[in-house]
């Protein structure tokens, strides 16, 4: 057996525990479910990170700079506000879908993890999503294209939680709940609030 290098045992280390809290959630996850699906031990595990806490938070701010990452690159990436909220709003589908085992790790963190780490951390990440939206949003309101009457937070968190919606009804496949006609429409209902 190869020994690997310990950037990509600790990769591996990451991916076998992020297959697992993605299936089992929290209280499915221990050192040595994860330090048998990265084919290691667990003293081996221990190396690499002292404890299963410290493992989840890098775990979990990996996931969360990876998933902000690209919802940020696609707001840079328009300079008209109301066509970069619309991509951000329009590109969350398939985001959600990309990174479907991130976004089941962040939302599963959301609603299981109720001890402060995990509650700082979510903090962490939806303030990320409200900076980028809230800039947008402040700027289509100089521009005076978005509603001045609605604070630029307010508007952000109004998107987020359509987002989240969005996210935990998915699985239900209701009638006529799929493809891009539905997914147009809903980014469309989301962004109405906020047009002038």
């Amino acid at each position: 057996m190869t020994r690997l290098p310990a950037h990509e045992r600790r990769d591996s280390i990451l991916d076998a525990a992020k297959n697992i809290l993605a299936a089992r959630g929290l209280e499915g996850v221990t050192t040595a479910a994860i330090a048998s699906q990265a084919g290691i031990s667990e003293p081996i595990l221990y190396r690499h990170f002292p404890s299963k806490r410290a493992l989840l938070e890098q775990l979990l701010r990996e996931v969360i700079e990876r998933v902000t990452g690209e919802l940020a690159g696609i707001a840079e990436s328009e300079a008209d506000p109301v066509r970069a909220l619309r991509r951000v709003i329009e590109h969350y589908p398939a985001l959600s879908r990309t990174h479907a085992k991130d976004f089941v790790i962040i939302n599963r963190a959301l609603a299981e993890g109720q001890d402060g780490m995990s509650q700082k951390m979510l903090r962490g990440h939806y303030e990320g999503y409200v900076s980028v939206l809230e800039a947008i949003i402040t700027r289509g309101q100089v521009q005076g294209r978005l509603r001045r009457d609605v604070p630029a937070e307010v508007g952000a968190w109004h998107l987020i939680h359509a987002a989240l919606g969005y996210f935990f009804t998915r699985p239900l496949k209701a009638r006529g709940q799929s493809g891009p006609c539905y997914e147009a429409g809903l980014a469309e209902l989301a962004l109405s609030g906020l047009l002038v």
